[in-house]
């Protein structure tokens, strides 16, 4: 005992002396005795602290979670409601305890499914078990659900078994998942096309919306696009960029989107069906032919004077020539070559008559518009024989500055001269009001240093204010008292179609100049580049 007294408890092992023997051994008994009590008060404080301190850890870990954590007894009634908890489903601590944690905080039809759970704990009181985690919905004070992953951990405490709960909301994961679910579902759910297409041409998703463009291409999901979307689908991807094609099913008219993912090797592909913007569109056209028909009559409907004036010189001539043929073979007096020299001049104010009436025709037929490689230096001629009388009524004459060189452009010749004679008839109109003397019509035609054909026609007359000449191409405009204000702004419909321009410049009072821009005719256009 001495020896262990000396090494526990730091107590000297007493040395023979002299004296009382008993009095001595009382006396070290009671140091003894003394130091062992010390001991134990300093090991209970040391044990004592260490689980205050535990409990201030666990404590300030159920406080500090972000998750309701409920630690319940062998009955489910609450013995500890965390601070996550009380702001999560609305009750105090105070609420809370003593009160059946199923009954308290979890939906009906989830309560049995809990007690299942408890009951499962109960059956195996291992502490050192897995939490069993189930899905659960609970209810706010307020009455709000709340889907929860809930699970159970018992716990022994002082020989007591204690079941710890832990509460996850999971509102917002499922939101979450419920967002993804519904974008992986959007390409399915989209009226239109959706494809993806890899590398080597496999079609690796295709939506319900794809199977007419499947049908069309021939194939199948999983299977290989034709040989020509094969290679789109390659340089597409080459060139990293998006591209767009028009493909005509019996479906429909479909465009496509090619949207190259390079990082992954294959194409995604986005349909649009265009049947009805391009049903409306060839509506327009038909509309906007059917105008520019109405406007040619309309012209021609102007100038049915000047028109039969022009047809009835030929046809004048013919009767002349041919009354005094007659008359010379009636009365003998004719020579073969004189006749001979009648009957030619005949001939010729047919073929000039019959001219007339093919260009009149020409003007006034309805027809596809059509695109031919047409010489403009011819357009402008006839333009200029249909105004003829007009120009001879105003006393103008008009200066043609043709190009020596044929100037070719492919266009519809009808719908090209219409808006030349629309230029010239404004020409006409704007030099009316000049003394005859001084009235000059210019027109020029040739290739521009950017390759373009052009057309200028340049007047003198009175001009276009700066502030008309802004809308002068905008439909129903007119700077004429009796001017519908249509033949500009078809005339700029025309040369748009064609992909030229038209453009007018003016001075008051001085004149005006209106230029057409058409591209060459790329035959042309190489052989000059040559």
């Amino acid at each position: 005992m001495a020896s262990i007294s000396s090494k526990a408890l730091q107590i000297e092992h007493p040395t023979p002396r002299g004296g009382n023997q008993l009095l001595i051994m009382e006396d070290w008994i009671r140091s003894f005795s003394q130091a062992v009590m010390k001991a134990r008060e300093e090991m209970r404080a040391k044990y004592t602290a260490e689980i205050q301190e535990r409990e201030v850890l666990k404590t300030a870990v159920l406080d500090a979670s972000l998750d309701p954590i409920v630690t319940i007894d062998q009955v489910g009634h609450i013995v500890d409601f965390n601070p996550t908890a009380e702001t999560v489903f609305g009750y105090s601590r105070d609420e809370a305890l003593n009160q059946a944690l199923d009954e308290l905080v979890l939906d009906k039809g989830s309560r049995e499914a809990f007690n299942s759970l408890l009951y499962d704990c109960l059956e195996e009181q291992a502490p050192e078990s897995s939490p069993v985690l189930r899905t659960l919905s609970a209810r706010r004070k307020d009455g709000k659900l709340l889907p929860v992953e809930v699970a159970i951990k018992p716990v022994m405490l002082e020989d007591k078994l204690f079941f710890t709960t832990y509460i996850r909301d999971i509102s917002e994961r499922k939101r979450q998942a419920q967002e993804i679910s519904s974008l992986a579902a959007f390409p399915a759910e989209s009226p239109l096309p959706v494809l993806r297409i890899n590398q080597p041409g496999v079609v690796i998703y295709a939506n319900k919306a794809s199977d007419s463009l499947l049908e069309y291409w021939g194939c199948k999901r999983m299977q290989t696009v034709p040989i020509y979307w094969k290679r789109l689908v390659e340089q597409t991807l080459a060139a990293g960029r998006a591209r767009e094609v028009e493909v005509n099913t019996e479906a429909g008219i479909f465009s496509l989107l090619l949207a190259p993912v390079t990082s992954l090797a294959y194409v995604n592909v986005y349909g649009r069906d265009i049947t009805a913007i391009r049903q409306a569109e060839e509506e327009a056209r038909h509309r906007q032919n059917e105008l520019i028909h109405v406007s040619r009559l309309s012209t021609m409907g102007e100038m049915a004077t000047g028109i039969a004036h022009e047809l009835n010189q030929p046809l004048s001539a013919i009767v002349n020539f041919a009354n005094g043929c007659a008359r010379r073979i009636r009365l003998g007096m004719g020579e073969k070559e004189e006749l001979i020299k009648a009957m030619e001049q005949i001939s010729l104010q047919a073929k000039r008559a019959g001219e007339i009436i093919k260009r009149l025709r020409g003007m006034v037929t309805r027809q596809q518009p059509v695109r031919e490689h047409t010489d403009l230096n011819a357009l402008v001629t006839d333009a200029c024989a249909l105004i003829s009388h007009d120009r001879q009524k105003l006393n103008i004459d008009i200066e043609l500055q043709l190009s020596r060189q044929p100037v070719i452009a492919r266009i519809d010749p009808v719908q090209i001269e219409q808006v030349i004679l629309n230029l010239l008839r404004n020409a006409l109109d704007a030099l009316s009001e000049r003394a005859d003397a001084e009235r000059q019509l210019l027109i020029k035609t040739g290739t521009s240093a950017q390759g373009m054909a052009f057309i200028r026609v340049k007047d003198n007359g009175s001009g276009i204010a700066m502030e008309d000449l802004k809308h002068l191409f905008d439909p129903f405009f007119s700077t004429k008292k009796t001017g519908m204000g249509m033949g500009l702004s078809i005339s700029q419909t025309i040369i748009a179609e064609h992909n030229g321009r038209i453009m007018a410049d003016s001075l008051p009072g001085k004149g005006s100049v209106f230029t057409i821009e058409l591209p060459v005719s790329s035959a042309i256009a190489e052989s000059i580049a040559s």
